[in-house]
């Protein structure tokens, strides 16, 4: 027997639920309205909102960025000091162990001064820091402080630097800095010297300390001395093994050392001992490497043709400062730049 009252109650819903379901319908429909009027909705420039029939245009996407891992890089080479025409004298090898003041007093003035700071035996004038030179014959401690001193002046000053012919250094490190012979052993000039290998690194890596460490010191110039490949005596043993020709070898290494001493404001130059002509022989030298490559070409004339060099350089090089010969007296020059040899 059902309850009495039950039946008639159940289903039954009350006007405040009714209102409420409305309210919630409502909501629910004015949500989806303002939703799909976003699309429509134009905000003027004062802020103000209308409703526009047309659909509001979506904002255009980012392009993304051009991928530049693909970009070719172009390398800028270091641009060169500005030179003008220099008259120098070179001083002996034992002036710094005297009074090198007296010495530098008694030079025109005005002249530039040249110092070997290192020799053909590997040698070097002063006390050098360079890492590789442990072998090396070194000058003293006085020697080093009178250098310093000398650069210190308002001379213009030269360093001269044996780079290829090193018997010392190419004797203990034959394997990875001497120009070797087929059999791996070190090959020998006609005069019993040893050389580097202008293409094997640790050679590369030697000169580079030494130029820095002249430049570090307060020279203005670096006159790089037997910058090739040895010409004369038995050759034809030399094993050329790095893949590279001796000119190429040697004109690579020339931008490196420029790139490498661009922090300095000095100058490069080369020292020139043998005629050469736009095709490299077994030294690799060429005309176009001395003229582009070197700031200046101090030209030994007991070896060279001077007549003929100046005819073979291009028409743009500035042969009254860049052409250097080097002579025993300051009448033997007839030009405007000259450098008197001991």
């Amino acid at each position: 027997m059902a309850t009495r009252g039950y039946n008639s109650y159940r289903g039954r819903m009350t006007p405040g639920k009714k209102v409420l379901i409305v309210v919630l319908v409502l909501i629910l429909l004015g949500a989806c309205g303002f939703l799909f009027c976003q699309e429509y909705l134009v905000y003027d420039d004062s802020g103000h909102v209308s409703l526009s029939l047309l659909k509001k245009e979506k904002p255009a996407e980012a392009v993304p960025e051009e991928n530049t891992d693909s970009v070719e890089l172009i390398r800028e080479e270091p641009e060169a000091p500005t030179l003008s025409a220099i008259t120098a004298n070179e001083l002996k090898n034992s002036v710094l162990d005297g009074d090198w003041a007296s010495t530098l007093n008694a030079l025109p003035k005005g002249n530039a001064v040249v110092l070997n700071a290192k020799l053909k035996d590997g040698s070097f004038i002063y006390q050098t820091a360079v890492t590789q030179a442990t072998s090396a014959k070194k000058g003293s401690a006085g020697v080093t402080q009178a250098l310093k001193n000398l650069l210190a002046t308002d001379r213009y000053s030269v360093a001269r630097i044996s780079c290829f012919a090193d018997t010392n250094y190419a004797a203990a490190n034959a394997t990875a800095a001497g120009l070797c012979r087929e059999n791996g052993a070190i090959w020998y000039d006609g005069s019993g010297e040893c050389w580097l290998d202008p293409a094997k690194q640790s050679a590369r890596d030697y000169v580079s300390a030494v130029c820095k460490e002249c430049a570090e010191l307060g020279f203005k110039e670096l006159m790089l001395d037997y910058y090739y490949y040895p010409a004369t005596g038995n050759v034809s043993q030399i094993s050329y093994g790095s893949g590279v020709t001796p000119a190429d070898a040697l004109s690579d290494f020339a931008k490196t050392l420029r790139e490498e001493l661009s922090s300095y404001d000095v100058a490069i130059s080369i020292v020139l001992r043998q005629n050469v002509t736009e095709t490299a022989d077994a030294s690799g030298l060429t005309v176009s490497l001395l003229a582009d490559s070197f700031d200046r070409i101090y030209v030994d004339t007991g070896t060279v043709n001077m007549q003929t060099l100046s005819a073979a350089l291009p028409t743009d090089f500035d042969k009254d400062t860049r052409l250097v010969p080097m002579v025993r007296s300051a009448s033997a020059a007839n030009t405007t730049s000259y450098m008197v040899i001991q």
